[in-house]
């Protein structure tokens, strides 16, 4: 979040864990993609503190339409166990995968819009909901789970301010 980094950064492996993410909501889309239907992987990099949270963020691969401003956005609020090395909280480097999928999105709101009609009493919804459910779960399993993924980096230089 902040400008400068959280004193060394090292890079995940040979003793360094990587950073366990305890919370990271997904993107919002912006609505030039909303309305182009537009959606995609942008790639992030970025430094997770000692103190669990994001800093330096930077666009690696870029998406457009504002999807790149939603990424880090999204990205500046996710918290993290930090990087350990020696039993002590280290900066370290990492990429991250964002993804932007509308149809997951759309599906997320149509299992909500169910899930009240379930909590009334509707016994029709209740299948409903399983069979979105299922097919999330579907789709999530065959793009690697979830809106986003970690990248270590091991070898990559930083990019340049």
């Amino acid at each position: 979040m902040g400008k400068t980094s959280p004193g060394p950064v090292l890079n995940v492996g040979g003793g360094v864990s990587a950073p366990k993410a305890i919370h990271a909501p997904g993107p919002e889309y912006s609505k030039e993609a909303v309305a182009a239907n537009y959606g995609g992987t942008g790639i992030l990099w970025r430094v997770v503190g000692p103190d669990g949270k994001p800093h330096n963020i930077r666009v690696v691969r870029t998406l457009g339409l504002g999807l790149d401003e939603k990424a880090i956005e999204a990205v500046k609020n996710w918290r993290f166990e930090p990087a350990m090395k020696d039993g002590k909280p280290v900066a370290v480097q990492t990429n991250v995968d964002v993804n932007f999928n509308l149809h997951e999105k759309e599906l997320n709101t149509r299992i909500l819009e169910l899930e009240e009609k379930v909590n009334a009493g509707d016994p029709k919804a209740t299948f409903r909901v399983l069979i979105l459910q299922v097919e999330m779960f579907r789709r999530m399993k065959s793009v690697g789970g979830s809106c986003w993924r970690e990248q270590p980096i091991r070898a990559w230089p930083r990019p340049s301010s």
